[in-house]
């Protein structure tokens, strides 16, 4: 695995390090007082999808699984008339390594060195990854939680302009997600003490679009598109049952999978793993780096397991580069 960066960096900055050819094969967190290692993708959690998974909340434990699909509710967010899919093919692993303030993304699901690198942030930022542009590939991104506001990059070289949003209150946990089906991956927050999600449609400053309470207090967000219909939905994952609660809507209402997923001390992680348009559940194990993954929203053992990262690392998901 790749080298750390050098810790220090201090202005959000790309520094491009190396992009291979990819490779064939198949994160939200909380802000404030909270550090990034307390935090997804989910979804920094949070985490990361049809292209990208939802980040990821680290510190969190997880456990294996039974899930139950239901019938998808309509979503609360305005939907396009023609969903258009984020990213096409299979989300990939990477790592978001906090010492160096570094994201480190591989093009497959087998272990190997990162083929992207990217240098971005400051420290205390948290990792999100999302496409911001709705181009077709899953670039890095940051919020800042002492600013509650959000850093964007469309590409993984620091060439174009950041895209910066303040959104939020002290406390919130970011979460980022394509809440309309549009194609394009926006913000969003999660607010632990009223368990409500408020999430926006564009990446700038607003109020929110959609609004839904869910969850208990201690769960932690987690964002996907659950049934594959083009468009992200909420969900929580609670540590004291080392559950996913996943809604087909961004509504108030029960969930409509709930499933339990990997071991002790592991840390949350959503993605469309197989490329088929939904995001099943997996976690990742940051004492050992290794990646376990399940094709569906189901009990059973993981699909796969891979080795990435080092120790302390923070997992992301998405399609570093187009199909």
């Amino acid at each position: 695995f790749p080298p750390s960066a050098e810790d220090g960096v201090d202005a959000v900055e790309i520094l491009r390090v190396k992009s291979r050819p990819p490779v064939t094969g198949a994160l939200v967190l909380p802000s404030g007082a909270v550090s990034a290692r307390n935090a997804i993708s989910l979804g920094l959690l949070t985490f990361l999808a049809c292209g990208e998974g939802g980040l990821q909340n680290p510190n969190q434990p997880a456990a294996p699984a039974a899930a139950t699909a239901q019938k998808a509710s309509p979503s609360a967010v305005a939907k396009a008339e023609t969903p258009k899919p984020l990213a096409k093919g299979p989300a990939t692993i990477g790592v978001y390594r906090p010492s160096g303030l570094t994201f480190y993304l591989r093009n497959s699901h087998e272990p190997g060195p990162a083929d992207i690198t990217a240098v971005f942030g400051e420290k205390g930022d948290l990792p999100l990854v999302g496409d911001w542009d709705g181009n077709g590939t899953v670039t890095e991104g940051v919020y800042r939680p002492a600013e509650s506001k959000f850093y964007l990059s469309n590409d993984h070289e620091g060439k174009t302009q950041l895209v910066t949003a303040a959104y939020g209150q002290p406390g919130d946990v970011p979460v980022v997600g394509d809440w309309d089906g549009n194609g394009t991956t926006t913000i969003g927050v999660y607010r632990p003490a009223e368990s409500v999600f408020l999430l926006r449609n564009s990446n700038d400053a607003g109020e929110a679009e959609a609004t839904a309470s869910f969850g208990a207090k201690g769960d932690l967000p987690v964002v996907g598109d659950w049934d594959g219909n083009g468009t992200w939905t909420i969900g929580t994952y609670r540590s004291s049952t080392r559950n996913f609660y996943l809604r087909n809507a961004a509504t108030a209402g029960e969930p409509d999978l709930t499933a339990a997923f990997g071991n002790e001390g592991e840390l949350p992680i959503v993605g469309d793993w197989d490329g088929n348009g939904t995001m099943p559940v997996g976690s990742f194990d940051p004492k050992k780096a290794i990646f376990r993954l399940r094709n569906a929203n189901t009990a059973g053992d993981p699909d796969l397991n891979i080795s990435f990262g080092a120790a302390a690392d923070l997992p992301v998901a998405g399609q570093w580069v187009k199909k």
